[in-house]
């Protein structure tokens, strides 16, 4: 027998819930993004294996920040609550979804801020 998901139907206007970011976080992603940038221009033959460790540092703070997302924004409906201390949760979510946290936390769109 098959486990129930969690919800039966999505909620559309639902929002992820994120923690305020900090400045020490956004200067964090910041010269990530710079690394990023430096190394897919980059020649060095080993630029593809540093652009996917540099991915996989800025999942990781993105990850830091996540008290809960829509679980429709992942591909797969999870069985479970994911746990979002693990970065690799995130490689599960919807493409445009993840575009989307992005700019959540960057400012450019609305997120619903974790109560303390």
């Amino acid at each position: 027998m098959a486990k129930p998901k969690i919800f039966e139907t999505p909620n559309p206007e639902e929002q992820p819930v994120l923690k305020p970011i900090t400045w020490g976080s956004m200067k964090q992603m910041s010269r990530l993004q710079m690394q990023m940038a430096y190394w897919q221009n980059s020649d060095d033959p080993l630029r593809g294996d540093k652009v996917m460790a540099i991915m996989e540092q800025i999942q990781a703070l993105i990850a830091k920040q996540i008290v809960s997302l829509p679980l429709d924004w992942f591909a797969e409906p999870p069985d479970e609550q994911p746990d979002y201390s693990d970065p690799s949760v995130l490689d599960e979510l919807q493409s445009d979804k993840f575009q989307r946290l992005i700019e959540m936390l960057a400012g450019t769109q609305q997120a619903t801020e974790a109560k303390n």
